[in-house]
C-alpha cells in the first residue's frame, strides 16, 4: 500500500516566515503516515514533516535542515508555536549519515496538536538555535488527509472491526531479556534521566516487527529511540494467525518498559 498526494494552496503568509516552494505531499505507505512540505530559507532548503502515531495518541512534528548535525543522537529543550498556543518538550537532534542534513523530532500530543488546525504559522524554538518559523496553509486539510491514511494504515494491519475479527490469535513474544545495560542512552545517562514508555508494534506474517510507535512517551526522546530501535532489531515474535492458523498482520501494544539507573 503505497500512495502519495499532493495538496496545493494559496494563502497570505507572514513575511517573517518561511514559505514553501512545494505543496504538501501526504505519503500513504504501509507502515506509517506522513505529511511533508519544503520551504526556502537563506541556509537552504528546509522541510516539515508531520507524522502520527498508528493509534492516534501522538504527533511527531519535524524539521530537516540545511547543516550537520551530531552523528549520535542528543536531547535538548524546545518550544513549538502555532496559533497562540505554546508547548515545551524535549526534542531529538541528530545528523543524517553521508548527508548535510539536521534532523529535529519533537513528540505532541493530540490534544496539544489540535490547535495546529487553525495556525497560519508554527514556530520551533530550539535551546542554542535561531527560531524557525513556517507558515502552513493547508495543513487542516493536510490534517484529514492523515487521518484517512490512518483509517486505511489500521486496517492494513488489522486493526479495524474486520480485521480484529479475523485475527484468532494474537503474536506471542516478550521482551524479557531483550535490554542490556550498555543500552541505557548516555545522554540520558548523563542527564541522571529515567522513566517508562509503552510502545505499539506492528508484527508481520514473518514475525519481525515492521515498525514501533510510542503510546506512553516517558518524555525523554533517547529513551523512546532507543527503545524502538532494540525491539526492532532484536524481538521476535510468532505471528498473529486466522482461524486456519494461516499467519497474518497484527498490532500489540507492548508492557511499560522501564528504565532506571542503578
Amino acid at each position: 500500500m503505497s500512495i502519495c498526494a499532493s495538496i496545493a494552496a494559496s494563502a497570505q503568509p507572514n513575511p517573517a516566515a518561511l514559505r514553501p516552494t512545494k505543496p504538501w505531499v501526504l505519503d500513504f505507505n504501509d507502515k506509517e503516515c506522513l505529511a511533508e512540505r519544503t520551504y526556502a530559507s537563506p541556509s537552504g532548503p528546509v522541510v516539515f514533516g508531520i507524522r502520527p502515531a498508528i493509534g492516534g495518541t501522538n504527533f511527531e512534528l519535524i524539521i530537516a535542515t540545511n547543516d550537520r548535525g551530531p552523528s549520535l543522537g542528543i536531547q535538548r529543550q524546545g518550544l513549538v508555536s502555532f496559533n497562540g498556543a505554546a508547548v515545551r518538550s524535549w526534542y531529538l537532534l541528530y545528523g543524517v549519515k553521508k548527508s548535510n542534513l539536521a534532523i529535529h523530532k519533537y513528540r505532541i500530543s493530540v490534544a496539544d496538536v489540535a490547535a495546529i488546525r487553525g495556525a497560519d504559522t508554527i514556530t520551533f524554538q530550539a535551546d542554542g538555535r535561531p527560531p524557525i518559523t513556517l507558515t502552513i496553509p493547508a495543513v487542516g486539510k493536510v490534517m484529514d488527509g492523515l487521518q484517512q491514511c490512518l483509517v486505511l494504515l489500521r486496517a492494513h494491519w488489522n486493526m479495524d472491526a474486520a480485521g480484529t475479527a479475523r485475527i484468532s490469535a494474537l503474536p506471542k513474544g516478550t521482551l524479557v531479556g531483550l535490554f542490556k545495560t550498555s543500552d541505557y542512552p548516555m545522554e540520558a545517562f548523563d542527564r541522571d534521566q529515567s522513566g517508562n514508555t509503552q510502545f505499539q508494534l506492528l508484527i508481520d506474517e514473518r514475525g519481525r516487527v515492521a515498525n514501533c510507535y510510542v503510546v506512553s512517551t516517558s518524555g525523554i526522546p533517547v529513551l523512546e529511540v532507543m527503545g524502538c530501535t532494540v525491539i526492532r532489531e532484536r524481538a521476535r515474535f510468532k505471528a498473529a494467525q486466522d482461524s486456519k492458523g494461516y499467519p497474518v498482520r497484527a498490532s500489540i501494544v507492548t508492557p511499560p518498559v522501564r528504565w532506571v539507573m542503578r
